[in-house]
């Protein structure tokens, strides 16, 4: 299966403090995903994990990837950390055919990379879901706050595209 590495600089995000990833994006639908630029995120206390642009999960109850189109695809890897708060749980999930087949439970923390490797089990699934919880804000000085995680250098696997014989 061909590899993928989906990273948030490519994305406008109009210089206004950040904005949704659009659907579509590098080949998948972002459901409560959004991209800032370090420049814009850092006034608000907002800690990027790295690069010039940052993917970040909203501080909802659930976001999730899916391939555009539909199908099956690997989740390999992504960075981590928390973007305002120290001690964020994040429960990743990963579903095939309606069906939970994969799980991983992991801590982020305010400021601190994670490279976290999702395993065999996230190999074949229709899409991942990721449930934030807990967590303590790390600066009640700085104007943000809320489960944000930031994220970055999603890796992926998708099954190759057919070849039209004509």
């Amino acid at each position: 299966m061909p590899r993928h590495k989906v990273r948030f600089e490519g994305v406008d995000t109009g210089g206004g403090g950040g904005t949704e990833l659009p659907s579509g994006y590098q080949g998948f639908i972002w459901n409560n995903f959004g991209a800032i630029e370090s420049a814009e995120a850092q006034p608000s206390g907002f800690i990027p994990v790295s690069g010039s642009a940052n993917g970040f999960l909203y501080p909802t109850t659930e976001a999730s990837i899916m391939r555009a189109g539909g199908g099956d695809f690997a989740f390999k890897s992504g960075i981590f950390a928390g973007a305002y708060q120290d001690g964020i749980t994040i429960f990743a999930i990963g579903v095939q055919d309606g069906v939970t087949v994969a799980t991983k439970t992991f801590t982020v923390d305010y400021g601190v990379n994670q490279k976290i490797r999702f395993g065999r089990d996230f190999r074949d699934v229709d899409f991942v879901l990721f449930r934030p919880q807990g967590g303590t804000d790390a600066d009640p000085g700085d104007a943000g706050s809320g489960r944000w995680i930031s994220v970055d250098d999603f890796v992926f696997r998708t099954p190759p595209e057919p070849m039209l014989i004509g």
